[in-house]
């Protein structure tokens, strides 16, 4: 496998996720819109097509994803009215179109022979693929299928929380059919097939290493940076107006560890965590690549001297890794405890990266597992 595609991939995935996190208020935030892409896009999308032909007719009006009323009456099928409309019946056709795609392969599979029970879970994609977009381009209709919005109070948000819920349904389908297909094909895999499809299974690891670095634990961070900063907005406000307790005779700023430096400490600790948190994550995709290395000695000569030095190196690697990962834990606890009194927020925990520890663990054994059976191998030769 070429490693610099590779490279790319993974660097263009950690801008996204970055972008990402900073074009959103919180972790929670993220995640809602991570779950209703692309749905909440597309329906928005087709619904302005719809109603691009209705735009002389007068038959709809405010259809919108704030309105639950005027939405429940826009958008595919809101009136007989469209039927004859151009616009309104491609934006019918595309709906269709994209809710179809699952069923297309499927067809697709069983006219090739090929099918497979789980290959059933597609017509319940389709299935689910019609019922999400159709709330996204009607929204108001959301309020026939989650009681707790009422007609003419649900916000924007609280909409796109429920259209978030139905994506997340079709992606958890999604996720559901292909897990079951990587798992008969890994079982039913041949030699040649299975050294690929680990490899292939080694590059969606780094991905995620990559998503939980740049994604989680900077959403995270973010979200933290920014309570951080709100809360000494509004301890200035209280202290200029005199109304925190013990705040007679002080200024904004000087309420004894607090103020501008206490900010800015208490925010060079968020980051140094966010640092410790996005360690071990960024650490495991080295190691990913280093197993790649392995593989690929591996498959040329299984014995050869260039896999023994590799496999080395990885076990070297994972040693370091795993306790640079400790350590760094450690001397952010120390360093928080000592600047205690400058902090406004602070967390003493002893974090321990488990699923991070566990892969590494897990690489080292069966590295050293590879170099034991590298050494009786030898030793069976020189024996011969």
């Amino acid at each position: 496998m070429r490693h610099k595609p590779l490279y790319l991939f993974l660097g263009l995935e950690a801008v996204l996720c970055a972008a990402f996190c900073l074009s959103n208020a919180s972790a929670g935030s993220a995640l809602i819109a991570a779950a209703s892409f692309p749905f909440v896009q597309i329906g928005g999308l087709l619904r302005t097509l719809s109603l691009a032909g209705a735009a002389g007719s007068g038959t709809i009006s405010g259809a919108g994803v704030g309105s639950t009323a005027a939405g429940a009456a826009g958008g595919l099928g809101a009136g007989g009215a469209l039927a004859g409309s151009l616009t309104n019946g491609l934006a019918l056709a595309l709906y269709a179109g994209l809710c179809l795609i699952p069923v297309f392969i499927l067809g697709w599979i069983l006219l090739s022979g090929r099918f497979q029970p789980e290959d059933s879970l597609l017509g319940l994609l389709s299935l689910g693929l019609f019922f999400t977009l159709y709330l996204c381009i009607n929204p108001g209709r959301l309020v026939h299928f989650f009681s707790f919005l009422s007609a003419g109070f649900a916000s924007e948000e609280t909409l796109l929380f429920c259209e978030a819920v139905c994506g997340g349904v079709v992606w958890s389908l999604l996720a559901g059919y292909l897990t079951l297909r990587a798992l008969r094909l890994f079982y039913n895999g041949e030699q040649a097939a299975l050294w690929g499809y680990l490899e292939k299974l080694l590059v969606l690891l780094a991905a995620f290493f990559v998503l939980m670095a740049f994604g989680a634990c900077l959403g995270d961070t973010l979200g933290l940076v920014k309570a951080v900063r709100e809360g000494n907005s509004v301890e200035k406000d209280l202290i200029a107006g005199g109304n925190l307790p013990g705040s007679s005779g002080l200024q904004a700023g000087d309420s004894g560890g607090t103020g501008a430096d206490s900010l800015a400490v208490t925010q060079f600790f968020l980051w140094f965590r966010y640092l410790t948190e996005a360690l071990p994550w960024l650490l495991d995709v080295v190691t990913v690549f280093l197993i790649l290395r392995l593989l690929e000695s591996r498959r040329r000569e299984p014995y050869s001297e260039e896999s023994l030095a590799i496999a080395g190196k990885l076990c070297r690697f994972c040693v370091f890794s795993l306790g640079t990962c400790v350590l760094s834990s450690l001397l952010y606890q120390v360093l928080q405890l000592l600047a205690g009194k400058l902090l406004y927020d602070a967390a003493f925990t002893i974090s321990i990266p488990i699923f991070s520890a566990g892969f590494v663990l897990a690489v080292l054994l069966i590295t050293r597992l590879l170099e034991e059976n590298h050494q009786l191998k030898t030793d069976n030769d020189l024996f011969i």
